[in-house]
């Protein structure tokens, strides 16, 4: 069944005009009988049913409407009578001069469609642009974090310098800031992470120059690798008890 998502009530017409005479009961209940049509759910331009060739009860309708049986007879009657639904055999309910008076809907279908087509291309140009703004400013902070860092994440540096001399700091930020990048991740704390970055550079050259000290003492760490040829083999001093 057809849906719409409103249906067109004449002013005038309603204030002024012959309905205007009839009981609030019954201007109510043409009110409802348009939105049932007008909503697809109960009906389909114009006719309120179940389905095809098959209607609604009274007693159906007085629930969906939710007033008394007994009123609604009285309103269907009276509609009827002002020619204003017809009622088949079938149980089905037509609103007469619908396509008339409700036309207005339809005429304005394409131009709704165009309507929402254009908003979902500005939406997604929309969205698209604040995608590109926010890459953007992620790019600028990450790449300007030390001119954007706070005056704490300054002297946090200047410390670092005293405590980290064989490092040029600058350097190490810099290098620092693109692991990050590059592993797409975010430094939520430039000082803490900059003071982990350096003990790390420091670990791991430490254990570089501990590794060729090793080897050029003739001490390996493994017990095996002059066994296989890697270090010369040093005879072990004599056992003196």
């Amino acid at each position: 069944m057809g849906k719409r998502t409103w249906v067109k009530i004449y002013c005038d017409r309603w204030i002024e005009g012959s309905l205007r005479q009839e009981k609030p009961a019954l201007r109510g209940v043409w009110a409802d009988l348009l939105a049932l049509c007008g909503g697809g759910q109960y009906g389909n331009e114009s006719q309120i049913k179940v389905r095809n060739n098959v209607g609604f009860t009274d007693v159906m309708l007085s629930r969906i409407l939710n007033i008394t049986p007994q009123l609604w007879g009285i309103c269907k009657k009276r509609l009827i009578e002002t020619d204003r639904i017809v009622v088949n055999e079938d149980n089905i309910l037509t609103i007469k001069n619908w396509k008339k008076y409700q036309s207005e809907y339809e005429r304005q279908k394409p131009q709704r469609t165009k309507s929402a087509e254009e908003s979902a291309e500005e939406s997604a140009e929309e969205s698209a642009g604040i995608d590109y703004r926010l890459k953007t400013i992620d790019y600028r902070l990450e790449t300007v974090e030390e001119e954007r860092a706070p005056t704490s994440f300054k002297i946090y540096k200047e410390k670092l310098v005293t405590k980290f001399p064989e490092f040029d700091i600058d350097d190490e930020w810099e290098r620092c800031q693109i692991w990050y990048r590059d592993h797409n991740k975010k430094i939520k704390s430039p000082s803490l992470s900059l003071g982990n970055w350096c003990r790390k550079e420091r670990q791991i050259t430490k254990d570089k120059k501990g590794g060729q000290s090793g080897k050029q003492n003739g001490q390996h760490r493994d017990p095996f690798a002059a066994a296989r040829g890697e270090v010369p083999y040093t005879e072990p001093p004599p056992f003196r008890p």
